[in-house]
C-alpha cells in the first residue's frame, strides 16, 4: 500500500469532526422540553428547531436544537420577541349575546 492510500480508518478523524449527532423527534422534545406535538406543529408552521427528513423519519442534530434553545434566550420581557414567534395579537371584540333587538315602534316615534 502507498502513503497516497485513503483508507476508511486513516480519515475517521476527519470524518468524526464533521458528524452529527442526530436523534428522533421524541428524544429531540425530551431534550428541549417540549410535548411532540408541538414539535409537529412548529414543522407545520415553519417555527420550530430545522430538522432532517430521510423517507419519513424526521431527525433533529443536536447542535440545531441548541441553537435553537441559545436564540431564544432573553434578560427580560421588555426584550424584542424571539426570532419565529408569533406576534401577539388582541383578542377578537366581544360580540353581544342572544337576538339582536328589533326597534320597537314606540321607542322610535320618542326620538
Amino acid at each position: 500500500m502507498s502513503d497516497t492510500d485513503t483508507t476508511p480508518h486513516k480519515n475517521f478523524g476527519e470524518l468524526a469532526r464533521r458528524s452529527r449527532t442526530l436523534v428522533r423527534q421524541p428524544a429531540a422534545a425530551a431534550y428541549i422540553q417540549h410535548a411532540e406535538s408541538t414539535m409537529e406543529k412548529w414543522r407545520v408552521s415553519g417555527e420550530g428547531p430545522r430538522y432532517i427528513k430521510l423517507g419519513h423519519i424526521i431527525l433533529y442534530d443536536l447542535n440545531e436544537l441548541d441553537r435553537f434553545v441559545e436564540e431564544r434566550i432573553q434578560r427580560s420581557t421588555a426584550e424584542n420577541p424571539p426570532p419565529g414567534a408569533r406576534p401577539r395579537v388582541a383578542p377578537p371584540a366581544k360580540r353581544p349575546r342572544g337576538r339582536p333587538r328589533k326597534e320597537h315602534p314606540i321607542d322610535a316615534a320618542a326620538e
